[in-house]
């Protein structure tokens, strides 16, 4: 056949499409728990931990393997999340002193 350059069907490069992204599991992981301490405002504070540290974990995931997983954007909102209701929580408490 012409423009084959005399390769067989068996050596006829073939392109791969590049496997499709999927959201990385600690970055969903971090915004599930980024929204459930926002709904118990704030009063678990483990939980704001647990978010960001999952958002931490995700972001490190996303930039190991670009190619393969997505999910930066709720990362941040993770962290974002976390430190908002850490510190209205922080705000809005009784102070111990009085």
């Amino acid at each position: 056949m012409p423009g084959d350059a005399g390769l067989s069907d068996a050596e006829t490069p073939v392109e791969p499409h590049p496997p499709r992204k999927r959201y990385a599991g600690f970055a969903v992981a971090a915004i599930i728990t980024a929204f459930v301490a926002l709904f118990f405002e704030g009063r678990i504070p483990p939980l704001n931990i647990a978010a960001a540290v999952l958002a931490l974990i995700g972001l490190r995931q996303i930039r190991r393997d670009p190619l393969r997983y997505k999910g930066r954007a709720f990362c941040w909102l993770a962290v974002a999340l976390a430190i908002i209701v850490a510190t209205l929580a922080a705000l809005v408490e009784p102070s111990l002193a009085t």
